[in-house]
């Protein structure tokens, strides 16, 4: 027999290409299936051919949403120039697509939020070695793009926060050299921005406090803060108080110390008001926290017997109140801390130091501080005008003891409408009335005349007094009376 015809050969030759064609074509397809890289193939119509499983993870859809999908009709690829990329790819070039957004709920019906993506475009060439499909492969770069947004919001709050602030902030190595500071730091200090980096910290402080602020220093570096008050110094020499709040921070891999200083020369000027006007104010003030004395004027100072504010200072407040006003005193001083409410001005006994009892008029506000709340109390000693009003009250009560005393009728009313301020019994008895009803009785209904009280009020009110001015009058019963009347006006 002889061997195949040169037409078998040519036959058997193509057989073998195309099986050849097709293992290619199933290892080139499971290459693709397997990769755990996004993979899209596409013809030069802009159909799908096939995705892989990374695909499908990527945009969150099954791969039959591409059934009626072409390449060239996306308008979101359209819009960021991409198409045109993908044209140069299918004229045989590899292209690179730089980071663009893609939302995949737009034109293909899936429900991921909008994806940050990279790709990269092969061609692939056909039997007559032109491309005839394109390779694309997506990179998801959505949490990298998001974090260096955030990042930048960041850096842009921190920016502005920084250039903002109405403290002094500085920014220094742990070797004390300055590196950045805001605007209000140049502003505070006097520095120009050219010279901010020849300085380092103890440069901001006078030669008076430098070893205090090498002890400081070395204390931040230990324990990577601090706060504290000191002396600052200005570019032109000056000085003022401030306080620093210091942290050790981390920046690009380096760790850095940010001070920020607050000028507190305004808040001393007001303190130094504050207590002026503190220790001139002739009521005794003082101020408490937790039922302790902070703070004493001189007024409160000699109020209470006291030597000096010393003797005052750090002594419960209760111990000065008498002990049956102790109660009282407690329960405001409760509403005051727990409640932040003001207590009313009342009276009460106080204690000297030397254990005397005085009267007191005391009125008392809570104040909010930085670091918690104390109590500001007003105090006036009023023991002589309590001893006063009780010289009165005794004075009164043996005045009327007297005025009782006397059998003749004697009344006190008021001029201008007869209103009775006050009757002995003597008084009672020849009116007829009882005190209820004589305290509801002008005293013109008691003249059978009322134009004779008229005549005696107008020669009281031009003589001071009158002596016996007769008027007839009349009880609740109609019984009629004479009556000789001695009156005076006070």
């Amino acid at each position: 027999m002889g061997g195949p015809s040169k037409e078998e050969k040519q036959i058997q030759a193509q057989y073998r290409l195309i099986e050849a064609l097709r293992a290619s074509e199933e290892r080139f397809r499971a290459i693709v299936e397997q990769s755990p890289i996004s993979i899209q193939v596409f013809d030069r119509e802009g159909r799908c051919l096939m995705v892989n499983e990374a695909w499908e993870r990527l945009w969150g859809v099954p791969r039959k949403v591409l059934e009626n999908y072409r390449l060239f009709e996306d308008e979101q690829l359209r819009d960021a120039g991409i198409l045109d990329q993908v044209r140069r790819a299918f004229a045989g070039e590899s292209i690179e697509i730089d980071t663009h957004a893609y939302d995949p709920g737009r034109n293909r019906g899936g429900s991921r939020r909008k994806m940050w993506l990279r790709a990269r475009i092969y061609p692939l060439t056909g039997p007559d070695g032109t491309p005839d499909r394109v390779v694309v492969m997506h990179e998801d770069v959505t949490d990298q793009i998001e974090r260096q947004q955030r990042e930048r919001e960041l850096h842009d709050l921190f920016e502005a926060a920084f250039e903002q602030s109405n403290d002094a902030i500085f920014i220094h190595d742990l070797e004390g050299r300055m590196m950045r500071a805001n605007n209000r730091a140049l502003e505070m200090f006097g520095i120009r921005k050219e010279d901010l980096p020849k300085l380092r910290v103890p440069d901001l402080h006078p030669a008076s406090v430098h070893k205090e602020i090498r002890q400081r220093f070395e204390q931040f570096l230990a324990e990577g803060r601090i706060r504290f008050e000191t002396l600052w110094k200005r570019a032109d020499g000056s000085e003022f108080p401030g306080e620093v709040s210091a942290t050790i921070i981390t920046v690009a891999g380096q760790k850095l110390g940010m001070g920020l200083v607050r000028d507190l020369s305004k808040i001393r000027e007001t303190e130094r008001r504050f207590r002026l006007l503190f220790e001139l104010i002739p009521d005794a003030v003082g101020v408490h926290r937790d039922g302790i004395w902070q703070m004493a004027n001189p007024a409160a100072v000699e109020v209470f017997g006291a030597e000096s504010e010393a003797d005052l200072i750090g002594t419960p407040v209760i111990e000065r109140v008498h002990p049956e006003d102790r109660a009282k005193v407690m329960e405001r001083i409760r509403l005051q801390v727990e409640e932040g409410r003001a207590a009313p001005l009342i009276e009460e006994r106080l204690l000297r130091l030397d254990g005397s009892v005085f009267w007191g008029e005391v009125q008392a506000r809570p104040i909010e501080e930085d670091d918690g709340r104390s109590v500001l109390v007003v105090m006036r000693d009023i023991t002589a005008r309590k001893q006063a009003e009780q010289r009165l009250a005794e004075s009164e009560r043996r005045l009327r003891q007297v005025m009782e005393a006397i059998p003749l009728a004697t009344v006190i009313t008021r001029i201008a409408d007869g209103k009775l301020l006050f009757s002995n019994r003597a008084g009672y008895e020849l009116s007829g009335l009882d005190p209820d009803q004589a305290a509801a009785t002008p005293a013109h209904e008691i003249y059978v005349h009322p134009e004779d009280r008229e005549r005696m009020i107008a020669m009281l009110r031009e003589r001071g007094e009158v002596n016996g001015f007769e008027a007839e009058m009349q009880k609740p019963d109609g019984t009629r009376f004479w009556a000789l009347i001695h009156a005076r006006r006070f």
